[in-house]
């Protein structure tokens, strides 16, 4: 198995969340680069909605102004390191180290906006400054992939901007592999750019579903798939005890034999009775599980809207017509809508349900917070205190 890397430009990750993250789990991505997330420093509630059970979400936000942002979701068992990040005139990028399984890529992920009123920067400063960054980038002795939406139509041979784009990639020694449409205008904005001497693209980036008006974009790496995360866990078959030979060694036991007049004796006594007669009825085990991601709201209602959602992309697709993109449009923002109502409601329920019961809140907590389990004591001088 390939390690599979996509591209995304979500237009506000924020919004998209639960639609984000069932893509993910069910296409079994294993890096996921997106450039427009619109998430700011202070968004942790909403980064943590974004990232699915077994994954891990790093981003980089646009700052001084509104939207933009790039990020890099990826499997908890991989190790990622960002090496820098920063916005330059014309662009903003993220740049990522990524080890996997003895195996390391280097990784950048590029956002250009468009020329605006609120971005009035050419192609002729982008094009200068994204060539100084690459006469330093290329000389990493890590295998290379650059993705991102650049905002230049590659699909189109005349255009003066895409041959300055690929005369610049030749020059590096670096080739652009995206041929199909990523946006739904037709154009083809998002690209795979790699080495040219190195094949770690196994083959053509395939474009995929459309969660705003571009699509995901995908491709295998010669990379092996990462591992995925395994946990130790430990319990006791609480519910295997036989109660009534539990009750006769309580009734034998030291504690109903001594009296201590002291309190440490008698409170020592009772801890010790009760570990060795649960370790007797019920040893410890060990465990070790594999922490598979999940959507544990996913219903027969999504599943139902999805069919819908891609019966109307499919009709869209072969068409190509504006009557049909629209209604793709529909289904698909009524699927978004029927994921994020199933989500809420299933956290409800689950919330509601550990009424009285602080543990199990405490758990509901940790799942949708995805933080770890620990225990934690009051400061103490000694054992004893």
């Amino acid at each position: 198995m390939n390690l599979l890397f996509c591209h995304v430009n979500t237009r506000s990750l924020r919004n998209k969340a639960a639609d984000f993250c069932n893509y993910i789990v069910s296409k079994g991505v294993d890096l996921c680069a997106v450039t427009e997330t619109w998430l700011k420093d202070a968004d942790n509630a909403a980064k943590i909605a974004c990232t699915p059970i077994g994954y891990a979400l790093q981003d980089q936000p646009r700052a001084g102004r509104k939207g933009g942002g790039t990020a890099l979701l990826y499997r908890t068992s991989t190790a990622v390191n960002k090496i820098q990040a920063g916005q330059m005139n014309s662009y903003e990028f993220s740049e990522w180290l990524i080890n996997t399984k003895n195996h390391r890529v280097r990784a950048v992920i590029i956002y250009r906006p468009p020329y605006s009123v609120e971005h009035p920067v050419s192609t002729s400063v982008f094009f200068s400054e994204f060539s100084t960054y690459l006469e330093n980038l290329v000389l990493c002795a890590e295998p290379l992939i650059i993705t991102g939406d650049l905002n230049i139509h590659v699909n189109l041979p005349g255009d003066s901007d895409r041959q300055k784009l690929y005369d610049l990639l030749q020059s590096m020694g670096l080739v652009q592999h995206v041929s199909q449409p990523t946006h739904m205008s037709g154009h083809t904005l998002d690209l795979f750019i790699t080495r040219n001497s190195i094949d770690i693209i196994l083959k053509e980036p395939q474009s995929d579903y459309f969660i705003s008006d571009h699509c995901f974009v995908m491709c295998h790496l010669t990379l092996p798939k990462p591992l995925l995360e395994m946990k130790n866990i430990t319990f006791r078959q609480l519910k295997k005890i036989d109660i009534n030979l539990f009750q006769n060694d309580v009734l034998f036991s030291d504690l109903t034999a001594n009296l201590c007049q002291d309190l440490d004796t008698p409170i020592t006594l009772y801890n010790n009775t009760l570990t060795e007669l649960l370790n007797k009825h019920a040893p410890i085990k060990c465990k070790t599980i594999v922490v598979r991601p999940k959507v544990p709201w996913f219903d027969e209602d999504v599943k139902t809207a999805k069919a819908q959602r891609r019966r109307a992309e499919k009709v869209w697709r072969v068409s190509g017509s504006s009557a049909d993109r629209e209604h793709f449009k529909v289904f698909r923002n009524k699927c978004s809508h029927k994921m994020e109502s199933a989500k809420k409601e299933y956290f409800c329920e689950k919330i509601a349900g550990c009424a009285g019961n602080q543990k199990k809140l405490f758990e509901v907590v940790r799942s949708l917070t995805h933080l770890p389990q620990l225990s934690q004591y009051p400061e103490h001088d000694s054992a004893k205190n």
